[in-house]
């Protein structure tokens, strides 16, 4: 029996659903990969109001086997911009007796692929990556997201589904380098033959 994905709301004033995250979140450091419990967490966070930023904050408290305290957060933040939401950060803490180790999101790295319509929810059933600072590593799968009220308060709207496959984009960086190289070889050419050929016209001339 498939065990159920970990859903996870932050309530409005009104006690209905105004965020809903519903994923699989695992956290991989040091190459120890950890999976944030489905149970057991603190839900925090801001609406997604009247085009204010919003966010989710899922945070743990526990100890080790010698008595340290942990605590673990992950938190998504949302925003909204052109009859589209988008989740625009990302970022994780642990933190074990005094020993802190924080993630935030990568200087390059984008959550452009986390976003839908005012109407829909983002949906991916496939492992999504996202890379963190400090060598942290966020694996997000059966991912639904939904920074917004759900309808009747239980239910999701419409789902915007992500790729099949991840753009790992090889040609897209691939393709630009191989095209400005060939330009730059045939840019070299040219200029070669001009001056191999402006050469031999001042040779004529002097022979005149």
């Amino acid at each position: 029996m498939p065990v159920p994905v970990p859903q996870y709301s932050l309530m409005a004033k009104d006690k209905t659903p105004c965020i809903t995250l519903k994923a699989d979140i695992a956290v991989n450091y040091k190459n120890v990969s950890s999976k944030l419990p489905a149970k057991g967490a603190e839900v925090s966070g801001e609406c997604l109001i009247n085009g204010t930023a919003g966010n989710i904050r899922l945070s743990w408290q526990s100890s080790s086997m010698d008595g340290a305290a942990i605590s673990t957060s992950f938190q998504m933040d949302f925003d909204e911009a052109k009859g589209q939401w988008l989740a625009k950060n990302m970022s994780f803490s642990l933190t074990i007796g005094k020993e802190p180790v924080a993630g935030f999101l990568k200087k390059g790295q984008n959550l452009k692929s986390f976003q839908a319509s005012l109407k829909k929810s983002y949906k991916c059933d496939r492992s999504e990556i996202v890379n963190m600072d400090h060598g942290v590593t966020i694996n997000i799968q059966h991912l639904q997201v939904q920074p917004l009220p759900l309808i009747d308060g239980t239910k999701f709207f419409n789902d915007t589904m992500c790729p099949a496959t991840p753009d790992v984009s090889p040609t897209s960086s691939i393709v630009p380098i191989a095209v400005g190289c060939a330009l730059a070889g045939l840019i070299v050419i040219v200029l070669i033959a001009y001056l191999v050929g402006r050469r031999k016209s001042s040779r004529g001339y002097q022979q005149v």
